[in-house]
């Protein structure tokens, strides 16, 4: 098996294989077989496709299959002996088509284009059994029944595998959950102690008023330390999140953080006016840039939302 190719290219691949296979006895028959060769060969193809593929839904796809398949039992009119050929394939294709709509299809349009889907599925027997000659209530009660249990069975395991999405989805938001509580409580203490250490140098500053200027700039010093010190565990806290949502963290490389000593990596952004925070759609990014006077240190975060 090439491993190289596509999933897609060998869903494709297969449907035109599927579809050559169920068109190609046809070519043999009266052409009355053309209608049931044609709905095996599209039931087939929508049931193996990878959907949605660009503006065709899985939900639009079934329901035009079942569509078309409740039409086709109402309009055949050929030989019943030829809908035999074909009705095993178009009822496997049904079945399963009804399995991933019941599984995939959002909750409001799942009630109607699974019912849709499992009609055709149950009904499907009544093309042959409807024109059968020998055939009457009966026998299309009794094929019909049996089409409802694969139906069910159809239903049943869609269900069941949407029941454990549900549950990977939940677990795996309540497990983000977590870890963004976590993240906000450490960057709390982080943020929370450097912010004290400011604040207490800060009020030495206010209560030393004698100090000399050696003392006073290694006081100014420590603060500036402190802050770099806590605008650098904000930074690496909001990588990790952008990281653990596999989204890249630009901030830092877009906006350097100011060096001790009080030098600017970007001395040209600082001279522009503070920029007011903006809102920027269909990309839900909240960009808020800080700029302070131009001999002040310069820092801008961007949150990605």
């Amino acid at each position: 098996m090439d491993y190289d190719v596509p999933p897609r290219r060998k869903r494709r691949w297969w449907c035109g294989v599927a579809a050559a296979m169920m068109i190609a006895p046809a070519v043999m028959a009266p052409p009355s077989a053309y209608l049931p060769a044609v709905m095996a060969a599209l039931s087939l193809t929508v049931s193996i496709l990878a959907l949605p593929s660009g503006r065709i839904s899985l939900a639009r796809a079934a329901g035009g299959v079942a569509v078309l398949s409740l039409a086709a039992d109402v309009g055949y009119f050929g030989q019943p002996g030829l809908v035999i050929l074909w009705f095993p394939f178009e009822t496997a294709a049904l079945l399963v088509l009804l399995e991933r709509v019941v599984r995939h299809v959002p909750s409001p349009r799942v009630g109607i284009v699974g019912p849709l889907t499992g009609a055709a599925a149950i009904l499907l027997p009544l093309r042959f059994t409807l024109h059968a000659p020998g055939s009457g209530l009966k026998e299309s009660v009794f094929a019909s029944s049996l089409a409802l249990v694969a139906a069910a069975c159809a239903v049943g395991v869609g269900l069941y595998l949407r029941s454990l999405d549900n549950r990977r989805a939940q677990a795996v938001a309540q497990a983000r959950r977590e870890h963004r509580l976590e993240v906000a409580r450490d960057l709390h203490d982080f943020v929370a102690h450097e912010v004290t250490g400011i604040v207490l140098e800060a009020q030495a500053a206010q209560i030393g008023e004698g100090t000399d200027a050696e003392e006073h700039r290694a006081l100014l010093q420590r603060i500036e330390k402190a802050g770099l010190r806590a605008l650098d565990s904000m930074d690496q806290t909001v990588t990790a999140l952008r990281e653990a949502e596999g989204r890249k963290w630009r901030g830092a490389a877009a906006h350097p953080a100011p060096q001790p000593g009080g030098s600017i990596p970007n001395s040209s952004a600082v001279s522009r006016p503070w920029a007011p925070p903006r809102w920027h759609s269909p990309r839900r990014r909240w960009t808020a840039s800080f700029r302070g006077k131009p001999e002040t240190p310069h820092a801008a975060w961007c949150w990605n939302r």
